[in-house]
């Protein structure tokens, strides 16, 4: 094993090759929490220095120390290796890494990262390197050549409309569109989605002056000056963008596509241009070299010419070399006035407001333009909104069966039908300890009976004490009895026994209380009567069975809308009722005593 002299005291009485590898690791790599922070401080401290190493090296020496970390026993997210790889990169690299932030997470990994970092190092250390080239795309921000001021006198005076064979056009200077932002086709436009370059033919295009765009092999993406040349422009939050010198940069507000055509050799070529950042204060617009690369095109220079083709090896377009810049003349697509008209409409829809405000009632939002209540919907459009077919889902209700149905009396004797219903429990208990009470009211006379019970399990005792007394007063048998579907009422001894004395049972449909009105309604009346009697007679609340039972006494004696003239008593009995006897519910009374 070979082992410096100074180190070999450590394994000197070790025979085991393992054993002494051991040792030796645990004490130059050891996995304690302080070798760990440093290896994690050492990790976070690393930079990229330009003039000692190249960005490979550079990648490969933070993979490495990832692999270090591991081993001591930390795994470190995949993500802090990435912010890590472009934590301290130079300020060229500043488009890139504004490219690697807006990547989708699936692709934001160290090995796209690492290509990315290695395919544009190469061309940013030529651009270094070449100061020729760095000074001609200085001025190519500025006028176009060495002495601005000189080159735009002389352009102005040139008029010729020949382009390609080393006379330089002037495109008219371009004044910055400073309207809003034309929403219109806007789709999921991304910077991580780098389609780059691709031509189709075009069958009608404007003819005016040519635009302007320099294919730069340093850029790191699209870069154009004018609004109106893109199609779906999205607005972005304002990114700084280096430019030139390394003190030199502007802001991009916005990303989108564009289309031009060129004129080519061959004839007319369009060129689309995927995800372009807007730049309102750049001087020339930029067509990044790196991205026709990244598609898959090819480019080829040679004879003051450059010649780009596509993945099948197809020539798309040619561009010849200006001075020391390879400019393309085009017509671009202009979209201005698609733009105006999306943002000149003046009045908003109904239908589309009334979503916007959740739904709302339209009425509502009508007076609210009408009384400028809010600003946004000045201009609302007159039109109706005649069908919301998601209010009709969410909004619909039951129609009342008052409008619909009216009961009419169809039994011709007392006891033809009988309505049931349970009340309860009370939210006082009685003096006897009761809870519910059961009515009883016979369809055809409108009287009433009730029973005072502690629970539900008497209502089935009771109905029978009811059928006994009443069959023997009239001398008449029950034939139908009419109730809710209470568990006090539907259970398998209750149904048995009315199916076995030939009573037939009606029950209501489900959520459907309007069919037992009769019962239910008179429910409601008799606590209404029980809390008017206890508030008039000032009773303690626990007497509502006693004021229920008086209620029911006199509400016998009293005329129904059905049966007037006569009294339900009248007509269960066949006698004129007296109610001499009625006092006052809570009146004080005294016990006579005989002598």
């Amino acid at each position: 094993m070979g082992v410096e002299r100074k180190y070999q005291a450590l394994i000197a009485d070790t025979e085991d090759g393992k054993t002494a590898w051991d040792t030796l690791k645990a004490n130059f790599e050891p996995s304690s929490r302080a070798r760990l922070a440093s290896l994690v401080d050492d990790f976070f401290s690393s930079r990229f220095d330009v003039n000692e190493e190249t960005i490979g090296i550079y990648s490969k020496k933070i993979v490495e120390k990832n692999q270090q970390i591991k081993e001591a026993g930390f795994k470190m997210p995949d993500i802090l290796v990435c912010f890590q790889l472009i934590r301290f990169l130079p300020p060229e690299y500043d488009n890139l890494v504004q490219i690697l932030y807006r990547m989708k997470d699936e692709e934001f990994t160290v090995d796209n990262i690492t290509k990315q970092l290695i395919t544009v190092s190469g061309r940013i250390q030529l651009k270094l390197k070449d100061e020729n080239r760095v000074q001609s795309v200085t001025d190519a921000y500025t006028a176009g050549g060495r002495n601005p001021e000189e080159n735009r006198q002389k352009q102005k005076n040139t008029a010729t409309k020949s382009y390609g064979s080393g006379t330089v056009m002037d495109p008219g200077k371009k004044e910055s569109q400073d309207k809003s932002f034309c929403t219109e086709n806007r789709g999921p436009n991304r910077l991580a989605e780098m389609k780059g370059l691709e031509s189709s033919n075009v069958e009608t295009v404007t003819r005016e002056r040519p635009a302007e765009f320099l294919i730069d092999s340093a850029a790191t993406t699209h870069i154009c000056n004018q609004k109106d040349w893109f199609s779906n422009l999205k607005q972005i939050y304002p990114t700084e963008v280096l430019v030139g010198e390394r003190d030199s940069s502007a802001k991009a507000v916005g990303i989108g596509d564009i289309k031009f055509t060129i004129l080519d050799i061959k004839g007319k070529v369009e060129i689309n241009l995927k995800n372009v950042l807007y730049v309102p204060k750049m001087r020339r617009n930029l067509i990044c070299g790196a991205q026709i690369d990244i598609v898959g095109n090819y480019i080829e220079w040679g004879r003051d010419k450059m010649i780009i083709y596509n993945s099948r090896k197809e020539c798309m377009f040619s561009v010849n070399r200006v001075d020391k810049l390879y400019i393309v003349y085009g017509y671009p697509t202009k979209y201005e006035a698609k733009c105006k008209e999306v943002a000149l409409i003046p009045n908003l829809k109904l239908d589309f407001v009334h979503r916007r405000f959740c739904h709302v009632n339209i009425p509502l939002i009508q007076s609210m333009s009408k009384n400028n209540s809010v600003k946004g919907i000045e201009h609302l459009s007159k039109s109706k909104v005649e069908n919301c077919v998601n209010c009709k889902i969410a909004k619909s209700t039951r129609s009342s069966l008052k409008k619909n149905y009216t009961y009419r009396r169809t039994t011709q004797r007392c006891l033809d039908r009988v309505h049931c219903d349970l009340w309860g429990p009370a939210p006082v208990t009685s003096i006897g300890g009761n809870r519910y009470f059961l009515s009883i009211i016979d369809d055809y006379s409108r009287k009433v009976d009730v029973y005072i019970i502690k629970s539900k399990d008497q209502v089935f005792d009771c109905f029978k004490k009811y059928l006994a007394k009443v069959e023997r007063e009239l001398n008449s048998k029950i034939k139908c009895m009419r109730s809710d579907n209470g568990l006090e009422f539907c259970h398998k001894e209750f149904e048995n026994f009315l199916t076995k004395l030939g009573i037939k049972m009606e029950r209501t449909s489900l959520y459907t209380p309007e069919q037992n009105g009769i019962a239910e309604k008179f429910n409601r009346t008799a606590m209404d009567g029980v809390r008017a009697m206890l508030h008039d007679s000032g009773l303690h609340p626990k007497f509502w069975a006693e004021a229920l039972l008086t209620f029911v006494h006199a509400k016998n004696r009293c005329e129904h809308k059905l049966t007037s003239p006569l009294t339900p008593i009248e007509i269960w009995s066949g006698f004129k009722p007296s109610v001499r006897h009625f006092r006052i519910f809570g009146s004080l009374a005294y016990v006579h005593i005989p002598k």
